[in-house]
This record gives C-alpha cells, sequence and structure tokens, in this order.
C-alpha cells in the first residue's frame, strides 16, 4: 500500500503549493462571496510520487465577517494598566500586548524597550515563543492522525523500541506530560552545555539518547510530569510517518496556511533570530542579566523553538479556536480533552490564578480559556482563546520571567478584566475522563 505524505492543490491548473501539504488549504487573497472554479488536488507519496489529479470542485467564499468594534478608551487604559502593575522581574525591559475580540474590538501595543540601550519595543519585533512550540507540534501530529498516519493511541513502540516504558505510553500521553520519561532539563550534561554556550553545537539526537538511558520518573499515565524531550520523541515521530522534516511540516502546513509570514521552525546552525527582534533576558552564571537571544534551537527543537511575532501569535490564538486545519471532530478531541495538574499561578501571592488547570494535548486550560504559555531563557509569552466570545489575547516579554508574567499576571488580569471570572476557575475534570 502507498503512503500518502501530503498533497499538492491547483487553481486553474497552476499549483498553488511547493511542498506537499496537509489534508487541507487555505487560499489567500481571495474575494468574499465569490465564486472560484476549477480547483483540483493530487495526493504524494513518499517516494515522491504524485497522483492524477482529482475531480475539479468550485468553492464559493463566504461573507465577509462583519468588523470588529473599535475598542474603547477605558478598555485600552485597562489593559495598560495591567502591564503597568505586572512585575518587571528576572531583567524583563519590555513587553507586547495584542487583544482581538469581536466583542470588544482590537488593541495591539509594545510597551518599554527591547534592550538595555533604550531601543524602544515595536510589536513587529520577532521572539522565541519557547513552549508554545508544543501547541504547534500537537497540531501537527493531529493533521497526520487525520491522514491516518498515526493514531493518538498508538504505543510509542510501533515507532521507536528503545523507549523505557514505550509499549505502555500512547502519543496522547505523550503530549499530556502523562509518559513518565525523565525530561533533559534536568541532565547536568545538558544543563552545562546549555548554560555555558547556548549557541554550540547541539544535536536533536542528544535529547533522544538522554532519555534512551534515564531512568523514568514515574509509570506512564500515573502522574503530571513536565517533559520536552517527550515532545521531541513526537518530532521524530512526525519525521518518519511523513517523510519530512518537522520543519517543512509546522512551516508549510500551519504557519503557511495561516498567513504567518514573521514566524519560523529555526534549526541548527541558524541561531539568530530575524531582524527587527527585541533582546531577551535571563539570570546566569556569568552574569544577573545575559542577554539570550542567540542559541541553538536544536536545544528546544519540537518543544520550543519556534520564532513569532505578537501578531503571528493573534493568528495562532485563532486558528487554536477554529480549527481550520483539522477535522471537526479532531479540532473537538483536541480542545475538550485535559487531565489536571498543579499550575505556578498559585505560587506567588501577587497572582491571582487557579491553583488546577487542565493539561491538554499541547494546550492547556485555564479557567474558560484554552492556549499555551511560553517560557525559555530571555523571554515568556502567552496566547489563549476564550471559546464564547472568539476573543484572543497574547502577551510577550523579553526575560524569563518568575513565575511566567505574561500568563499568570499579563494574561489573566486582562482575561479578567473583558470576562470577570472567565480565568479563575478551578480545573475540576477527572483522567481518565468521568463517563
Amino acid at each position: 500500500m502507498t503512503t500518502v505524505v501530503g498533497h499538492h492543490f491547483y487553481r486553474d491548473g497552476t499549483k498553488l503549493n511547493e511542498n506537499p501539504r496537509g489534508a487541507s488549504y487555505a487560499l489567500r487573497g481571495l474575494f468574499p462571496a465569490t465564486e472560484y472554479p476549477d480547483l483540483t488536488a493530487t495526493s504524494v507519496s513518499m517516494a515522491g510520487v504524485e497522483s492524477e489529479h482529482s475531480e475539479p470542485v468550485t468553492g464559493t467564499t463566504l461573507e465577509a465577517p462583519p468588523p470588529h468594534p473599535a475598542m474603547s478608551q477605558a478598555d485600552k487604559d485597562a489593559i495598560d494598566a495591567v502591564v503597568a502593575a505586572s512585575a518587571p522581574t528576572m531583567g524583563r525591559t519590555g513587553v507586547m500586548v495584542s487583544v482581538s475580540s469581536p466583542e470588544f474590538g482590537d488593541y495591539e501595543k509594545a510597551y518599554g524597550t527591547s534592550d538595555l540601550a533604550g531601543t524602544p519595543m515595536t510589536t513587529d519585533m520577532h521572539f522565541r515563543v519557547a513552549s508554545m512550540t508544543k501547541s504547534f507540534t500537537a497540531a501537527a501530529v493531529m493533521m497526520a492522525a487525520d491522514k491516518g498516519l498515526l493514531s493518538l493511541d498508538d504505543t510509542i513502540d510501533k515507532y521507536m523500541s528503545w523507549v523505557p516504558n514505550g509499549d505502555k505510553i500512547t502519543i496522547r500521553l505523550m503530549l499530556m506530560h502523562r509518559s513518565g520519561l525523565a525530561n533533559d532539563q534536568t541532565d547536568t550534561n545538558y544543563g552545562a552545555l546549555y548554560y555555558t554556550n547556548p549557541t554550540r553545537a547541539y544535536s536533536v539526537m542528544s535529547s533522544l539518547l538522554f532519555v534512551r538511558r534515564a531512568a523514568p520518573l514515574a509509570p506512564p499515565d500515573t502522574v503530571y510530569g513536565y517533559t520536552n524531550t517527550a515532545y521531541f520523541i513526537a518530532g521524530m515521530i512526525l519525521e518518519r510517518v511523513t517523510g519530512r522534516k518537522l520543519k517543512s511540516l509546522i512551516e508549510d502546513d500551519i504557519m503557511a496556511p495561516l498567513g504567518m509570514t514573521g514566524s519560523t521552525f529555526p534549526e541548527y546552525p541558524t541561531v539568530d533570530m530575524p531582524a527587527p527582534f527585541s533582546h531577551g533576558y535571563a539570570p546566569n552564571l556569568v552574569g544577573a542579566n545575559s542577554d539570550w537571544y542567540r542559541l541553538n534551537p536544536n536545544f528546544i527543537w519540537a518543544s520550543g523553538n519556534i520564532v513569532s511575532t505578537i501578531g503571528d501569535l493573534v493568528k495562532w490564538g485563532k486558528e487554536l479556536r477554529d480549527g481550520t486545519l483539522l477535522s471537526p471532530a479532531m479540532h473537538h478531541e483536541w480542545v475538550s480533552t485535559y487531565a489536571p495538574f498543579p499550575y505556578r499561578a498559585g505560587i506567588k501571592p501577587e497572582d491571582r490564578g487557579p491553583v488546577t488547570n487542565g493539561m491538554g494535548m499541547g494546550i492547556l486550560k485555564q479557567g474558560d480559556w484554552i492556549g499555551h504559555d511560553g517560557s525559555w531563557t530571555g523571554y515568556s509569552c502567552a496566547c489563549a482563546f476564550h471559546p464564547a466570545s472568539g476573543t484572543v489575547i497574547t502577551a510577550m516579554e523579553n526575560a524569563q520571567t518568575y513565575v511566567l508574567t505574561a500568563w499568570a499576571e499579563i494574561f489573566t488580569e486582562i482575561a479578567e478584566h473583558f470576562y470577570p471570572g472567565s480565568a479563575m476557575g478551578e480545573f475540576t475534570g477527572t483522567w481518565p475522563p468521568t463517563p
């Protein structure tokens, strides 16, 4: 049986995508309420062989959605006040915030500076989204599952025989941080390599070899245990079942269709970010306020290497909300599957937020909001949507703050301003879910 790894899409006989993509493709720049005939697609095998064209279909674009209202000055002032009140800890010099709300309007603003030299922070600047990358890797897994290339309930030994407890760990459990696998961030050798020279050569396989030799933290599906290396394994499985690089799967099949033109999935030897970018600060052995904008992305790869902009993260929040790249059934499963986990917002007394949130497959749920945060040396960020209203809130700060101020303070307080109580509810679900 021939394995299909992707598709090419055509309009009037002209190929629209250079590299094979998933089973869905978004055409950009079309007029609303307009008929577009002669749309076809082909399937591409792992060997690169392209099938005959499908029967042509005609698509009609929807009416343009109503524009968002203008945000009131009072709401803008409230957002500004939240940022001003958030603790500028761990060397933070700047913040960006974006709110996109069908009910209250849109607001995007940069605050402070992008570096210690006083360069103003601007909303077009690139930054590292850290663990928010996990939601992209999870989306790529969902897309592969939609195509029948894997199942969320496949055990890891189907793809990698050397993973400890691989016959009991499913892809679903890995994405939910319930694999019990060790986290390479706890490895002293990893720490010594990264913190002494974050741009040094480092291979993805180094983290995978750590998992192979490290004792599991717990039996599978018994406790929550955050681990970056589980996402490395997920990334390797994706490359195996698709025959493509994870970089291509995320950049070509996710970022490009969503119009995320300021986002990349960098791999070594790329250690810099595209200009303009914000510098990022965090303490280190060599100084209290070290600049971490340059690093080898292979250290965090499928768990944290994406570079983006605040505007692109709004697009990602809308995709998490709308699921245009997934089948309706897969999107529903993605945004409705959670297990309880202890969230850090309760550690600092000044943080208002639940002690327990829901951890899903590359996404988390706080109160009514669904999204993900990111924290790595130099940067912290947040992106979440409110299902009832469609509102998306994103935030970043150019420091790895304690405890993730972009989410625990900035996002939470803005969410509470617009929808009181929406970000405060404790997660009460059970795992496995109660029938």
